[in-house]
C-alpha cells in the first residue's frame, strides 16, 4: 500500500469513528450499514491512490475495525451521562426504593434528637461509615439539608407509590443528573472502551 494511501485513509476512518459516536449519542440506537460505509469509503479512498494489491484490503480492514471501536468507545463516553442518569433515576424511583424510604420514615420519627442523627445515618445507609462515630459533621449537615425533609413528608403523608414518584420526580432527576455529569467526566477512555464491549 502505498505511503498517499496509508494517511488518507486515516481520514475517513477517523471520521468514521466521530460519525459512528455522533450518531448513537443522539440516537442511542447502532446502525450496522455505517459499518460498510466506513469500510467502502476507506477502501476506496485507498483505490483511488492506486493501493489495490492483497495489503492493502489488510490494512483498510484494519482501519475499519479500528474505526468502528473508536466509533463504540466515543459513543460511551459521549453518552455515559444521559445513560448514568437513567440508571441512577431508575433505581431511585424503583418501588423498592419507596418501601426502603418508607421504612426509613418510620424509624426517623422515632429519634427524638439530632445527637441520634449519626447512629441513624450509619444504620440506614445515609452515611458511607457503617459506625455512628465515624459519620461526619458534613454528611449530618447533608442530611438535615437534604434527606431529613423528605422523611419527615414520607411518615406525615404516607403517600402511594404513584404519589411519591409524583412528588420527589423532578427532584431526583436533578441529582441524578448531577451525579452522572460528575461521573461520565471521570470517565477514563479505557472505562469507556470496557463499556462498549459490555452494552453496544
Amino acid at each position: 500500500m502505498k505511503p498517499a494511501g496509508i494517511l488518507l485513509a486515516v481520514v475517513p476512518a477517523s471520521g468514521g469513528a466521530i460519525a459512528w459516536g455522533l450518531l448513537y449519542a443522539h440516537t442511542y440506537c447502532e446502525f450496522a450499514f455505517l459499518a460498510w460505509v466506513i469500510g467502502a469509503v476507506i477502501g476506496i479512498t485507498a483505490a483511488s491512490f492506486c493501493s489495490r494489491r492483497v495489503g492493502t484490503a489488510i490494512v483498510c480492514a484494519a482501519f475499519a475495525l479500528a474505526s468502528i471501536a473508536a466509533g463504540k468507545t466515543c459513543a460511551m463516553k459521549w453518552s455515559a451521562a444521559d445513560s448514568f442518569a437513567y440508571y441512577y433515576l431508575e433505581e431511585w424511583l424503583s418501588f423498592e426504593a419507596f418501601k426502603e424510604l418508607a421504612e426509613d420514615a418510620k424509624a426517623f420519627a422515632k429519634i427524638d434528637d439530632s445527637d441520634s442523627y449519626p447512629q441513624f445515618m450509619a444504620e440506614r445507609r445515609y452515611s458511607r461509615s457503617v459506625v455512628a462515630s465515624e459519620v461526619s459533621e458534613a454528611e449530618v449537615a447533608d442530611f438535615v439539608e437534604f434527606d431529613k425533609e423528605w422523611l419527615l413528608w414520607m411518615y406525615d403523608e404516607r403517600p402511594t407509590y404513584a404519589e411519591w414518584r409524583i412528588e420527589v420526580e423532578d427532584y431526583y432527576a436533578e441529582e441524578a443528573q448531577k451525579l452522572a455529569n460528575e461521573d461520565a467526566r471521570g470517565m477514563t477512555v479505557v472505562e469507556a472502551g470496557g463499556y462498549a464491549i459490555e452494552y453496544l
